[in-house]
């Protein structure tokens, strides 16, 4: 961030006002001897440094000396009377003369009410056609003809450095947004019109193997097999144009612990918590050997199989398990000391059976697919161990064409939340750039560039609102989490060093789960609860992605790359720049309750010269995304503009 020194006074030299007092300074008609003179002998003191007394008047006007005989002192007695002069009249100081002259109080008057007027413009922001007073140049909608915004002066607030548009390190994918997880069939029909215009292409979907293979005869039966559910999804899916990420997970029962011979424990089932039992290991005991993984990874061949013939234009990711790190995906004894070692182990185990087969099916049929994982829980705890082990095991990083992980702030207040967002460590641009200093220096092939996906993200209740959900909160927070994962390749904020590259995708967590009150679609009431139905809406953190990824507005995937820098000198305001086919963009989060007036934005080495843009604005008084033009300045190297930010508010110009 930018700091402006302190202000010190020039050096070598009095102040203003400094030097003599005003009171020894030397007063006219002062007869006193200046210092460095001798005093004169009495009688021939200059004339005019003696006391004026016009009753003591007796030397003859210098003019008249010149012209005049030299007369005898002794012999005539001659004495010069001057002429009687009027009184001079008193001499009138600055304020008798106003108080006696009309026309400068009428002008003092008029001077008083243009002074009062340039304060208010310049505290409220208040222009011809900006009555709201929120932006300059323009308010509410486009600036009149002749309407004047002040000219930004001195360093930016914001400044972006668009690197002339030549900057092409940093893409932007096409799926860089997306929606997934539970409930799409409750909203899908409300929902599919709000996607496009969002540009909303990545999701996610699970949950299914032990529905298709409900029992072990059907792992070798096709009719057994129940695919009428998945494939309802899947055709939503390929309708509505969107990038799957398809997890294959979990147990059916027949592949369970507890239901082999001889039973063993299944600790989602024995544990102090109790969970779904499907999420413990695969087991399968086969001539006193455990062969749960082989015969689990031949249950995903088969699901590969089923998509490659049934839907050939889907091309979904392929994510083994979901969480396996986590005490409630995979299931390990309480109190066991060993059990993240023991989970990690036990996934690699699987990874290593499952992924050669899902590639040779994929290869059978004439297709490519690919195949990651670990959608890691616990990422600060957890990646530093998992990660690794993962892409330099031989058993495992030649099979990993994507890793994933999960993000969520725990938070119990919008300060609190804040806060953990933005830590070096926990935060997001923290987290992203470990994983990807791990995942780009690993052993799996074309390991600097393996995408990296957060397929699962969201904020935790904040009290007493819901944070994820709130009109204030959630937009504001979403478009934060955007532009944080876009400045994890320009700023620095962990000891691990820029990322080489920008997230591969993103899924917001989710369609629709009203018992935790999650969703991005719902019945709009009072309490914002994501009760579905008919009438769902999209809800207010969707108007983060249409305004940032929407055709109409900042159009994010649109051949968009990462601008070369970016900086805020306003504490708890954040900003991103990226750049597409069509616009230079520039993305401000305001997470504060003060709003920022006459904020300078700069925009240096544009792709051209131009002189208006478009102002766009997201906010609890502006729900649905509110536009308008602004005129923009040429600056040294590019463009400038002034304008306020209100509190709580996201947002962006486009030029």
């Amino acid at each position: 961030m930018s700091q402006q020194p302190p202000y010190e006074p020039p050096q070598g030299g009095q102040q203003p006002g400094q030097g003599q007092p005003w009171h020894q300074q030397p007063t006219q008609g002062d007869n006193t001897t200046p210092w460095g003179q001798q005093p004169l002998p009495p009688g021939q003191a200059n004339w005019n440094q003696q006391p004026f007394d016009q009753s003591q008047w007796n030397q003859i006007p210098p003019q008249q000396s010149y012209n005049q005989p030299q007369w005898n002192q002794q012999a005539t007695q001659f004495q010069y009377q001057p002429p009687p002069q009027p009184p001079l009249p008193p001499r009138r100081t600055l304020w008798q003369r106003y108080r006696r002259s009309r026309p400068a109080k009428i002008i003092s008057v008029l001077v008083l009410v243009l002074f009062i007027a340039s304060i208010l413009v310049a505290v409220l922001h208040i222009t011809p056609s900006n009555p709201g007073g929120i932006f300059s140049g323009g308010g509410n909608g486009t600036p009149g003809p002749g309407t004047v915004v002040p000219q930004p002066t001195g360093p930016g607030d914001v400044k972006v450095d668009f690197g002339g548009r030549q900057n092409h390190a940093y893409p932007i994918p096409t799926t860089l947004m997306g929606i997934g997880g539970l409930g799409i069939s409750n909203v899908i029909n409300a929902a599919a019109p709000y996607l496009p215009q969002a540009n909303l292409k990545l999701t996610r979907f699970g949950d299914f193997v032990p529905t298709i293979f409900p029992t072990e005869a059907s792992a070798t039966n096709p009719a057994l097999q129940q695919w009428a559910k998945v494939d309802s999804i899947l055709s939503v899916i390929q309708q509505n144009n969107l990038q799957p990420i398809l997890i294959v997970n979990y147990s059916p029962t027949w592949l369970q612990p507890q239901n082999q011979n001889p039973p063993l424990p299944n600790y989602c089932l024995t544990n102090a918590a109790k969970t779904d039992p499907a999420h413990v290991k695969p087991t399968f005991i086969e001539n006193g050997q455990d062969v749960g993984d082989q015969k689990w990874g031949q249950l995903a061949a088969q699901v590969v199989a089923h998509i490659d013939k049934n839907f050939p234009n889907l091309h979904p990711l392929y994510e083994l398990w979901n969480e396996p790190d986590g005490t409630a995906y995979w299931c390990k004894q309480d109190g066991d000391p060993n059990a993240n070692h023991e989970r990690l182990a036990e996934y690699k185990a699987l990874y290593a059976a499952a992924a050669p087969m899902m590639k040779q099916q994929a290869q059978q049929d004439g297709m490519q697919i690919k195949v990651g994982g670990p959608a890691l829980a616990f990422v600060s705890a957890r990646a530093s161990l998992w990660l690794p082990s993962l892409v330099d095991d031989p058993t495992t990083a030649p099979y990993i064409d994507f890793i994933s992980y999960h993000e969520y702030t725990d938070a119990k207040s919008w300060t609190q939340l804040i806060a953990k967002t933005q830590d070096p460590r926990v935060g997001y641009i923290g987290e992203y750039q470990l994983i990807a200093s791990i995942v780009h220096a690993g052993h799996q092939p074309n390991a600097q560039s393996t995408p990296i996906y957060i397929d699962e993200y969201n904020g935790n209740s904040c009290v007493p609102n819901v944070c994820r959900n709130d009109t204030s909160y959630a937009p504001l927070w979403n478009s934060l989490f955007i532009t944080d994962l876009l400045n994890t390749v320009t700023t620095h904020v962990s000891n691990k060093g820029l990322a080489t590259s920008i997230p591969a995708g993103t899924v917001y967590f989710t369609w629709s789960a009203p018992p935790g009150h999650f969703c991005m679609f719902g019945q709009i009431n009072a309490n914002l609860d994501c009760s579905p139905g008919p009438d769902a809406q999209a809800y207010p953190q969707y108007y983060a992605y249409k305004l940032i990824g929407g055709a109409d507005y900042l159009n994010i995937t649109n051949n968009g790359y990462v601008a070369s820098s970016v900086s805020s000198d306003k504490k708890g305001v954040y900003v991103a720049g990226f750049y597409t086919q069509n616009h230079d963009s520039i993305l401000i989060v305001n997470t504060t309750g003060q709003a920022f007036t006459n904020l300078n934005v700069l925009a240096t080495n544009p792709g051209e010269s131009t002189t208006t843009g478009k102002l766009y604005s997201l906010n609890k008084d502006n729900l649905h995304i509110a536009s308008q033009s602004i005129q923009l300045y040429q600056e040294n190297g590019g463009v400038g503009a002034s304008i306020t930010i209100p509190a709580y508010a996201t947002v962006a110009i486009s030029f």
